[in-house]
């Protein structure tokens, strides 16, 4: 009994410190068609103070901050990470809401109309919209500008709580490219096998839900058998 608590034990400590570690980043490059794009360069230290462009306001008195494969800034808007690392925020009548979570970006086609050419970046999972019942997403396009240098939003819409974001930067040309090209028809890009570090926590914590669901059942056994060994033994005795 006492050895299958201290595995339980173990397995938990070993839980909590997987999780206590994850790095919320995840990779910014994404692959496809023999298409690179990288856009690392944007992402920000969430540590720090948010740059200049990565904030819009709407005409409804909202507005919007995002980063890139990172969480935004704790420093600057201290709430939008309240229930998972939010790589897209809005504050809205004084509160801050996740519109998708670091975990959840993926890579896909050019949405946007602004540029001929570019990648999207979608972040989903974000805080529950009750208006709509859905929750807060985003996809922000970047646009491929070989003068904008880094960047920055320039323009925003939404249809009920997903928003769409416009973004120009060098950094949406495809690597190795500053000229805008016709944009390709495939609609997901991947990111690289490392998939970033968020992904290996996701595994680890798998497995130390599974060793404890394991250890739970060998404690079970261990605790049925002891009760059979008991009355075998009382049994034994009755008839001495």
């Amino acid at each position: 009994g006492m050895l299958g608590g201290l595995s339980c034990v173990g397995v938990w400590i070993f839980f909590l410190v997987v999780v206590t570690n994850v790095d919320a980043s995840v990779s910014c490059e994404a692959y496809g068609n023999g298409t690179t794009f990288n856009l690392a360069p944007l992402t920000y230290d969430p540590n720090g103070v948010a740059p200049a462009g990565y904030s819009i306001a709407d005409g409804y008195g909202d507005t919007f901050y995002i980063n890139f494969c990172e969480e935004v800034s704790t420093v600057s808007y201290y709430d939008c990470s309240k229930n998972s690392p939010a790589a897209s925020c809005q504050l809205s009548g004084g509160i801050y809401y996740s519109c998708g979570t670091v975990a959840s970006t993926s890579f896909m086609y050019y949405q946007g109309t602004a540029y001929s050419s570019g990648i999207t970046v979608f972040y989903q999972d974000g805080d529950y919209c009750a208006g709509t019942g859905q929750y807060r997403e985003t996809y922000i396009n970047v646009g491929c500008d070989p003068d904008a240098k880094e960047g920055q939003l320039f323009a925003e819409s939404s249809v009920g709580c997903t928003y769409y974001l416009d973004f120009r930067s060098e950094y949406g040309c495809p690597e190795g490219s500053l000229t805008p090209s016709v944009n390709p028809v495939y609609p997901i890009y991947t990111m690289d096998s490392t998939g970033g570090d968020i992904n290996y926590a996701v595994i680890c914590a798998a497995v130390a839900l599974s060793l404890l669901a394991i250890s739970a059942i060998l404690v079970g056994i261990l605790a049925v058998g002891l009760v059979i060994f008991g009355k075998g033994k009382d049994n034994s005795e009755e008839y001495d």
